[in-house]
């Protein structure tokens, strides 16, 4: 009985242990107070995945593909990826009540080695439930980059895979962005 006892209790220990960070997350971990996001990642995040999003469009429900890299350090790595790469965007979006915009980079080449001209979309979340950066990428044929069959959905996901372990905390994206950005933020908490 007492054997009993202590394997219970030591059952009970182990199971209420706080664990590390990921092994298999790239970047630095950085612990958090969220229990929903106990690690986030400098310079990395825990994994990446592709999420199909609804969007109703004249009447019709359409679906696109974002690509988001969870647990992330900052939501805009995928935002300063873009910028540091081709400057500024071409539009910001707002939705309604939103605190940040997504930001629009239209015609521009993401790979040197050719001439294909895409258009990403860059957006990402910080919350106390989810902590992303994410992009929606489509092709000069305006074709969503992010399905499962697109040729060229790895190369995109290694493209900002690698610029945000490559990401810069003095880049001149944040002061830019904020200049832009800034103006909209009071506006759009208010609502």
């Amino acid at each position: 009985m007492r054997k009993l006892l202590l394997l219970s209790v030591f059952a009970l220990l182990i199971s209420c242990a706080v664990t590390g960070p990921n092994k298999n997350a790239v970047g630095t971990p950085f612990k958090t107070y969220n229990a929903n996001n106990p690690y986030i990642y400098v310079n990395g995040y825990l994994n990446y995945e592709t999420v199909e999003l609804p969007f109703l469009r004249d009447g019709d429900t359409i679906r696109l593909n974002e690509l988001r890299f969870n647990e992330v350090y900052t939501a805009m790595y995928t935002k300063q990826v873009m910028f540091d790469k081709f400057g500024n965007w071409t539009k910001e979006i707002w939705f309604e009540g939103a605190y940040s915009p997504i930001l629009l980079w239209e015609n521009v080449k993401l790979f040197d080695d050719e001439t294909e001209l895409y258009s990403v979309s860059a957006n990402g979340v910080e919350s106390m439930e989810e902590m992303y950066a994410s992009v929606i990428v489509f092709d000069a044929q305006n074709k969503d980059c992010l399905t499962m069959n697109h040729a060229k959905k790895e190369e995109i996901i290694s493209f900002f895979a690698e610029g945000i372990k490559s990401a810069k905390k003095d880049s001149p994206f944040f002061k830019a962005y904020w200049a832009a950005v800034g103006r909209n933020t009071d506006r759009n908490l208010k609502q």
